[in-house]
């Protein structure tokens, strides 16, 4: 939509910078110096006021037909700035010549001030500075509470010093430096009605001193103690909480202005759409465009009429002229929605495709922020969780090895004991058949055989607790040999046996039920020889 008003924006502000330059060049330009003469400003002056009389009495009784809103809102959401300006234009009009008195000064200097205010309010539309424009505007709604506090304490204070105040001086001049005390900080201002200056400086550089307090103490002391209070109490407390509010509803505002930027150019395509524009039925058998030509050259008359008047010197026939040639030229630009009364009856929505919600709101999007990263956090304590897990289960196997391990050493030092003490009998035995001088007995086993039978017997109570591989390490381990578990014959002194499921001597027995191994003596020793 706003693309359809574009052009006709331009052309307003166009004339609105034109009618800027023709107002400062009355209050500022002298005469000898100036560009146009003040004929041609004044009639510039007074068609612009023809020209804005036309629109604002056609928006008032079109608003309720085409935009479906009552007069009286749409006087005060569209059209009061606009009337105030006109009446402080219409004040310029009482001559053509340039201001002399004070008065008129103040009439111009006022005119200039509300035009540039205008053009600086018809920027809003531009991306540059649109959004940044409206957000500063914005962020002083929310602070009426605390301008209200201010000034109940301004008036409090102003009532204060306005009852101690010397004689001669005038209430203006206590409030005017009483502002300047308390909203700028300036010492010079508290010392012109205090008697906070106890240097007496002003003494020094003026030759007298601003206050007197009528030479009483009294008033003297209590006036500075006041001022000292009051300065404090503005200067560091409310200035510096007003400073950090708005500051801080500027941050809030500022992403809603891109939403306000776009609302404004819908205000101000309404506003283009109420003012004065040929009717639909007259365009209803050619197109816009071919309109649009008719009325630029329906324009040229009035061109005409307007440099006649010019070199007439008739200021009123030239301003009429050149506001019908305003008209024309904004109907000119408005053809393309000429068609806008047939369609009263139409909902009319704008919205935003792209429109993100914790884009546009700050709070919200800090809680979202928030909650992103408290899930975050939920996440890497669920996997420190999972590690955790992880190392107990790997301590519980740490555990059963540790078990195991002792297990496996504990039977290792049995069986080193054992074969220690087996080995010692064995020696023994031999020394005694040696002794006896007998050799029809057979053999014993050879130490590195009774190693083996022992192993054999540690690896099958190993084989019980963790397994046979671990019952093999163990035989590793103890300088013995893993069994093969083939039944072998052994010979020993002419005897043959039949070694059952691993290395045993034909002199040694195993119990089944305990799985020891135990010599079978001969039948000699049984005797007791």
């Amino acid at each position: 939509m706003w693309q359809r008003h574009a052009r006709l924006w331009f052309f307003h502000l166009a004339w609105k910078v034109v009618l800027l330059l023709v107002l400062l060049h009355v209050g500022i330009l002298e005469s000898s110096s100036s560009v146009i003469n003040d004929e041609v400003a004044y009639t510039i002056v007074v068609a612009n006021l023809f020209f804005e009389a036309a629109n604002i009495t056609w928006g008032l009784l079109a608003s309720q037909r085409w935009a479906g809103l009552p007069t009286l809102k749409y006087f005060s959401s569209f059209l009061l700035f606009d009337v105030i300006s006109w009446l402080a234009l219409l004040t310029l009009c009482k001559a053509s010549q340039r201001p002399q008195t004070g008065q008129e000064k103040v009439c111009v200097a006022v005119n200039i001030l509300l035009r540039s205010l205008d053009v600086i309010s018809t920027l809003r539309v531009l991306p540059v500075v649109g959004p940044m424009m409206i957000a500063v505007l914005q962020s002083f709604a929310p602070m009426q509470g605390m301008f209200m506090i201010m000034g109940m304490m301004f008036l409090t204070f102003a009532f204060t010093f306005l009852s101690i105040k010397d004689p001669g001086r005038s209430n203006a001049y206590v409030l005017l430096n009483l502002y300047q005390a308390l909203f700028l900080t300036d010492s010079d201002g508290a010392e012109a009605i205090s008697g906070i200056d106890l240097g007496h400086e002003q003494t020094l550089d003026f030759g007298v001193e601003m206050y007197s307090g009528e030479g009483s103490s009294w008033l003297l002391g209590a006036s500075s103690y006041i001022m000292v209070f009051a300065t404090s109490t503005f200067s560091l407390v409310l200035l510096n909480l007003t400073i950090g509010m708005y500051s801080k509803y500027y941050e809030q505002m500022e992403p809603f202005a891109n939403l306000a930027f776009q609302q404004y150019r819908a205000r101000l395509s309404v506003s283009f759409m109420l003012r004065p524009k040929l009717p639909a039925r007259w365009l209803r058998y050619s197109t816009s465009l071919k309109a649009s030509r008719l009325l630029s050259l329906a324009a040229i008359p009035f061109f005409c009429t307007l440099v006649f008047a010019m070199k007439q010197n008739l200021s009123i026939i030239g301003s009429a002229a050149l506001a019908a040639l305003l008209l024309v030229r904004q109907a000119a630009l408005l053809t393309h929605i000429s068609d806008i009364d047939g369609l009263h009856h139409y909902l009319w929505v704008s919205y935003r495709t792209d429109f993100n919600e914790q884009f546009f709101n700050t709070q919200g999007g800090e809680i979202e922020g928030l909650k992103n990263m408290l899930s975050t956090q939920r996440e890497e304590i669920a996997e420190l969780k999972g590690e955790v897990a992880k190392l107990s289960g790997l301590q519980e196997e740490f555990a059963k090895l540790s078990t195991q391990l002792s297990e496996t050493t504990q039977v290792l030092m049995e069986s080193s004991r054992d074969r220690q003490s087996y080995q010692k009998e064995n020696a023994q035995r031999e020394h005694t058949q040696y002794a006896m001088g007998n050799g029809d007995n057979p053999p014993l086993p050879s130490a590195e055989q009774t190693s083996s039978i022992m192993m054999h017997q540690r690896a099958q109570s190993l084989q019980s607790i963790g397994g046979s591989s671990l019952a093999s390490g163990a035989m590793v381990a103890a300088g013995g040999r893993p069994f093969d578990g083939l039944s072998r014959r052994q010979s020993f002194a002419g005897h043959t046996t039949l070694a059952p499921q691993g290395i045993l001597h034909p002199n040694t027995a195993q119990n089944s039920q305990t799985g020891t191994v135990t010599p079978i003596l001969s039948a000699r020793r049984r005797a007791g020889h």
